[in-house]
């Protein structure tokens, strides 16, 4: 540009017209948004971005004094740095690279072989015209291209954490989707076409002004990286044949991970069948879903429903789900839901077992999984060995929770001068069983299980108990029974005599 060279500090006019220049260019562009045909140069050397650096330096502390201590002189180098960038034409930006690297002319491949480029590259200052004789050279591209795959294919990626293979996994699929969105690829066709213009102009030179090839470099190797480290996560999934068939269900039922699937794959994928990739995870989880089902005493119906509730609660984790399952770990953690559902069931079906849990956590407060396993079985046992009449399931009309945690229980009015009080349903239980141990019938003690598994609600078996009230008791004794509406069972057991006592199980059987 026939600029001679100045002392740090001395700024020329064309400088300061540039500025100005700038400045206005600044305004009239929108904030610097340029087209997407512009190459985004800065075509200063370094010696004159120093001497723009000290003169913008200079006048600021003109104009504010005293710079502040915590004052941000890096960001001040990137706020620089991106207001020097100019949007050129094609051509001139080829005539700025040209005449910064000092070649005859722009060509295809200015350094000839691999070597060539390699020393250039390590001997360059990173700046937008790196960025450029890389990017629009195709020697540039095939040199660097083959550059960063030699890097690549050295590494041992058997070696490497799953956390840090999901890493690249997410940051290269990132990175494709965002070149895809820019070119329009149906693959990854670089170093055979560069990267598109407007691609690196926003996403890379004005996000990375003070090392723009770093950036550059780094988008390539990314979106080249994650497809090593996709064939590393396939051969390790082959020996864990339940996460191929998660990430296989997954991507069948989840609509957002499909889209992202075709996405990121060619035309011709095909997005996996949802009852094949069921089958295919039924098949992997069917041994430790029959063992827990033996050990809980459960049917493997009830397992295998328990893991699709596992399954959907892992969807939401999927990156999660696939460290865990190279870990080795996707299997008990599956496991530990299905067994969080036996107990859901446990506690639907078994209402008395589900107040003995709750009793024996509040008690002995299991600190961790296994603990809490360990106290299930020894509750488990014990309620293996209640009365029959205990574990019949209660049937209640309407239940309302006490600030205690105990359960009680609202019976319906009967017909009556004043019908039923509200009673405890575990004090009825203890009535019928002090009625059923003084009869030491078996065959009534079995006929009165029956009845109250026959779901029949609080206010039939009272019925039923009244009305066999009423056949052996006095007029008398009716009125007062009706009367008073059967306030408490033991009560009105513990004042007839064993006769009527016998007399009322006969009427029951």
């Amino acid at each position: 540009m026939g600029r001679s060279k100045r002392r740090a500090g001395e700024v020329p006019q064309w400088v300061r017209d540039f500025v100005a220049r700038r400045e206005q260019q600044l305004l009239e562009e929108n904030e610097g948004q340029v087209s997407s045909s512009a190459y985004l140069l800065c075509p200063f050397s370094n010696d004159e971005i120093e001497a723009i650096r000290a003169w913008l330096w200079k006048l600021m502390q003109e104009a504010i004094g005293a710079i502040p201590t915590d004052f941000d002189r890096l960001m001040f180098e990137h706020y620089l740095r991106e207001f020097l960038l100019l949007p050129l034409s094609r051509q001139e930006m080829q005539e700025a690279v040209v005449r910064h690297y000092g070649w005859k002319e722009w060509s295809e491949d200015p350094w000839g072989d691999s070597a060539t480029f390699d020393k250039w590259l390590d001997s360059t200052h990173d700046n937008e015209m790196l960025v450029w004789a890389a990017n629009d050279t195709a020697g540039g591209r095939f040199y660097l291209s083959y550059r960063l795959l030699w890097n690549l294919a050295l590494l041992d990626y058997s070696s490497i954490s799953p956390v840090l293979l999901m890493d690249w996994v997410g940051t290269g699929a990132e990175n494709y989707l965002l070149l895809k969105k820019y070119s329009g690829w149906e693959r990854f066709d670089y170093p055979e076409k560069p990267l598109p213009t407007e691609f690196v102009n926003q996403q890379i030179i004005t996000i990375y002004p003070s090392c723009p090839f770093m950036g550059y470099a780094f988008t390539v190797n990314s979106v080249s990286r994650w497809q090593f480290a996709v064939k590393e996560l396939e051969r390790r999934a082959i020996e864990h044949p339940e996460l191929a068939g998660f990430l296989k269900y997954h991507t069948a039922t989840d609509t957002i991970i499909a889209e992202l699937c075709r996405k990121l794959a060619p035309k011709d994928y095909r997005l996996p069948e949802e009852y094949k990739s069921r089958e295919q995870l039924e098949e992997a989880m069917r041994k430790p879903l029959s063992s827990i089902a033996r050990r809980h005493k459960v049917s493997y119906v009830a397992a295998q429903g328990g893991l699709f509730e596992a399954v959907y609660h892992w969807k939401a984790k999927a990156y999660e789900a696939v460290i865990a399952g190279l870990e080795g770990k996707l299997i008990p953690s599956l496991l530990r839901i299905v067994k969080n559902r036996i107990i859901d069931l446990w506690r639907e079906e078994n209402p008395q077992l589900a107040a003995l849990w709750k009793e024996a956590v509040r008690e002995n407060k299991p600190k961790n999984p296994i603990e809490r396993w360990a106290l299930m079985e020894k509750v488990k046992e014990e309620y293996e060995k209640m009365p029959p009449w205990k574990k019949a399931p209660l049937s209640l009309d309407r239940e309302t929770e006490k600030e205690d945690g105990e359960t009680s229980c609202l019976v319906d009015l009967i017909p009556g001068e004043q019908g039923l009080e509200v009673y405890n349903e575990i004090e009825r239980r203890d009535v019928l069983a002090a009625l059923i141990e003084e009869a030491r019938l078996p065959k009534r003690q079995q006929l009165v299980i029956d009845l109250t598994r026959e779901g029949k609600t609080d206010r039939q078996i009272v019925l039923a108990l009244e009305e066999a009230f009423n056949k052996v008791s006095s007029e008398g004794n009716v009125r007062k029974l009706r009367h008073d509406g059967i306030q408490r069972l033991k009560q009105v057991a513990s004042e007839l005599p064993p006769d009527e006592i016998d007399n009322i199980l006969a009427q029951l059987s």
